[in-house]
């Protein structure tokens, strides 16, 4: 019977603890990768609210809200932020050019906010006004920096971006530090008097042909 060739036997056992020791690396990666994929926190939406706010000098408004809210079992979604990426006039066949806008946080001054698991948040989309002397219409709550006077903001927002009678399609990106963008389509038709809303989950795609009109000029890989 030959002698055993120890140093084959020897190379063997080498190869034999490399592979495992890649294997279980390997292994380990995945496990990792899974429990970030479980954990990542996930934005989420509810149907459109109203809210109507009578101010002091007669002026009624009614506000169209976007709840938003995160799905995630360890850690908040850090720098939510709510974009305006198109903006579209269906009456007059044209694209609104407000530029890079966040819309507003409902109550809060300032562009991002981290939102904690199963914590709600809502999005100020449009606002009707009704004022004693004048016709209603619908202004966007559109900024682009901390707000420092809501007053005063609230009145620039009424002149700039004012909308009269007509049918409008918001397309809006949220995105986070630590989550996926999610997208939306929100149809505005507002008669002169009543505002009604339609709300849509749409994807990346559907984004994206939202840009695929004359007058674009974002990129839908800025969120």
């Amino acid at each position: 019977m030959p002698a055993p060739d120890w140093n084959a036997i020897g190379a063997m056992g080498q190869w034999a603890s490399a592979f495992t020791t890649v294997a279980a690396i390997a292994a380990g990666a995945l496990i990792s990768r899974w429990i970030v994929l479980r954990t990542r926190p996930r934005l989420q939406h509810e149907e459109l609210r109203f809210e109507s706010i009578r101010r002091p000098d007669g002026t009624e408004e009614m506000w169209v809200h976007l709840p938003l809210l995160v799905r995630s079992k360890l850690e908040p979604a850090r720098d939510v932020e709510p974009h305006l990426i198109y903006a579209y006039d269906f009456t007059t066949h044209r694209r609104l050019e407000f530029g890079e806008l966040n819309l507003k946080w409902n109550r809060r001054e300032d562009l991002k906010l981290d939102l904690p698991p199963a914590f709600r948040r809502q999005v100020d989309i449009a606002c009707r006004v009704a004022k004693p002397s004048e016709q209603a219409f619908i202004f966007l709550p559109l900024i682009r920096e901390h707000i420092a006077d809501w007053p005063a903001t609230r009145r620039h927002l009424q002149e700039r971006y004012r909308l009269g009678a007509g049918r409008y399609r918001l397309t809006i990106a949220v995105t986070a530090h630590n989550a996926d963008p999610v997208y939306y389509e929100i149809t505005l038709d507002f008669d002169g008097r009543t505002l009604r809303c339609d709300l849509r989950n749409i994807r990346r795609a559907d984004a994206e042909a939202h840009g695929q009109v004359q007058g674009a000029h974002l990129s839908i890989d800025d969120y």
